[in-house]
């Protein structure tokens, strides 16, 4: 989600990911105000009419209806028109703003709460999934990408170096050498000054040839050497791949790069399963599942970690997802985590076995079902 804050009654907004979309959707009230770009039918006059030529127009709606569309990935905004930046458009007719991804708009309200503003701007900042280290010969690239690949990349930093030239055959391994950890040391500077490895499930290095390689043998060592702890720490998660060129989307379109993080994703699902199935075989009141029982769990503050299927997290019924995002939230509040289990894999299918939402917790309740009962 990318945001910047107008003024202290309006934000303008732009969605990166479709769960940005799901965000916005619980933010806009009856009675507040969106802008976005449209196209209505008019003709010279500006009236509406079924021969009239659809022209884009951008106006300020205040809203009395929004609708949720997961499949169409759209939210539909319904309301009266308050203004324009067209004197054609009729002022207090009626229109539907859509907004989708990557569309600008901006949304206007007579009190902000502070702590939605600070919510707002946490989850701007901690969308992006993966770095991407884009590399070639004296040039590398920067990118943070999100749930969305390419579509919903940022570009942080560009590095420039010089070439080894090395004409000398005397000098010329010494001199490249030289060149390289040159080039290596601004890039690694500017990767820890634009990328926290805090969220990040993956960080790629891509390049043609061996400069990938030669980049990785630099780094680790020289990560130590410097005590950069994330680096070190999670050096498990950086991947290499091999590019042809400075393209983005050919690196997220790597099989080899899909692989690596589908199975990445599988082994964090698999362990959180077993930890549920471990206290779940125990039988000592240290599990539970089902929504009945996961629900009372969390009255009690009881959950250390909370398995839900995408399934359910992300349903595309709207009632079905609404409650399980707050009962998500309401986990992370008392303390506990929240694991979303991709319901394709192994792990996400034996979940759905326990009908796709489960808890391991962090305070026995043996006696829980007799309390949902």
């Amino acid at each position: 989600m990318k945001l910047s804050i107008k003024d202290e009654f309006t934000v303008k907004f732009v969605a990166e990911e479709e769960d940005d979309l799901w965000s916005v959707y619980n933010l806009i009230c009856k009675g507040d105000r969106v802008e976005a770009e449209t196209s209505r039918k008019m003709d010279s006059n500006g009236i509406r009419k079924n021969s009239a030529t659809r022209v884009k127009v951008k106006v300020e709606i205040k809203v009395a209806k929004t609708e949720y569309d997961k499949v169409g990935s759209v939210l539909n905004i319904s309301g009266n028109i308050v203004s324009s930046d067209t004197a054609s458009v009729r002022i207090g007719g009626s229109h539907t703003l859509k907004i989708k991804q990557q569309l600008s708009f901006e949304l206007t309200k007579n009190v902000w709460k502070e702590s939605v503003l600070e919510q707002l701007t946490h989850s701007s900042c901690g969308c992006a999934e993966l770095a991407v280290v884009l590399m070639q010969q004296g040039l590398a690239d920067i990118f943070l990408v999100g749930k969305s690949g390419a579509y919903s990349a940022t570009h942080c930093a560009k590095v420039r170096g010089e070439k080894p030239r090395g004409k000398k055959k005397s000098a010329k391994n010494s001199s490249s050498t030289a060149t390289a950890n040159s080039f290596f040391e601004t890039v690694l500077k500017a990767f820890t000054e634009h990328v926290d490895l805090g969220s990040l499930t993956t960080v790629v290095l891509a390049s043609p040839g061996t400069l990938k390689d030669e980049f990785h043998r630099y780094l680790i060592p020289e990560a130590r050497s410097l005590q950069l702890k994330p680096i070190v720490n999670k050096k498990v998660r950086f991947v290499l791949i091999s590019s042809t060129s400075q393209s983005l989307k050919e690196v997220l379109d790597s099989p080899a790069l899909k692989k690596s993080v589908n199975d990445r994703g599988e082994v964090e699902d698999s362990k959180i399963f077993n930890d549920f199935n471990v206290a779940h075989l125990s039988d000592m009141g240290r599990s539970c599942y089902g929504w009945e029982s996961v629900r009372k769990a969390n009255e009690l503050c009881a959950i250390q970690t909370l398995l839900v299927t995408e399934d359910l997290y992300k349903s595309s019924d709207e009632g079905i997802r609404r409650k399980h995002a707050n009962l998500a939230e309401s986990v992370k509040q008392s303390g506990g985590s929240v694991h979303v289990f991709y319901s394709g894999n192994a792990s996400g299918v034996q979940l759905r076995m326990f009908t796709g939402i489960a808890a391991v917790l962090c305070i026995p309740q043996p006696d829980l079902d007799d309390l949902v009962l």
